[in-house]
């Protein structure tokens, strides 16, 4: 069974989608870059700068699919700290 990709509205649809993801990612990391460059940093920290966001999102995903399971999908996403109130 074969699907003709350029007629299935859907398939469009999901690839638009991903176009615009992967377009909105690579402008954000651009400005990122002449943001940094503007400041005053050299290339090289620059790089080192973009290796440590991409190390943190590393770390900090699978955290999140730890301890959402655990405190809760809303707890975790909202990251609320409600008093401790003894009765």
């Amino acid at each position: 069974m074969k699907i003709d990709l350029r007629q299935n509205r859907d398939i469009q649809w999901l690839n638009l989608h991903a176009a615009i993801g992967t377009l909105a990612g690579a402008l954000s990391s651009v400005f990122s870059a002449v943001f940094l460059i503007h400041v005053g940093l050299t290339p090289a920290q620059i790089f080192l700068v973009l290796a440590a966001v991409l190390a943190l999102r590393f770390v900090t995903r699978p955290t999140v699919l730890i301890t959402a399971p655990t405190l809760g999908l809303r707890r975790a996403l909202i990251f609320r700290i409600e008093p401790q109130v003894d009765d």
